[in-house]
């Protein structure tokens, strides 16, 4: 299973926008379901938040650096 990222921004379509001098605080979801993880980056995104999402921890440990 692949990596799974919402959008080169990180952001869902009618997230809330940040101000440029506000960028968006990044949250790395790891979650082996597929589903629940889908569904935590699509709640975390609501706010603003920079989501960036992986499958386990050795893939989350990628995307972290």
């Amino acid at each position: 299973m692949k990596d799974y990222e919402l959008s080169q921004a990180g952001e869902l379509a009618g997230a809330s926008v940040q101000c440029p001098a506000n960028p968006p605080q990044r949250i790395l979801v790891v979650d082996d379901d597929s589903d629940l993880r889908l569904l935590y980056a699509e709640v975390l995104a609501r706010p603003g938040y920079r989501v960036d999402a992986a499958e386990d921890g050795v893939a989350g440990w990628r995307r972290s650096g």
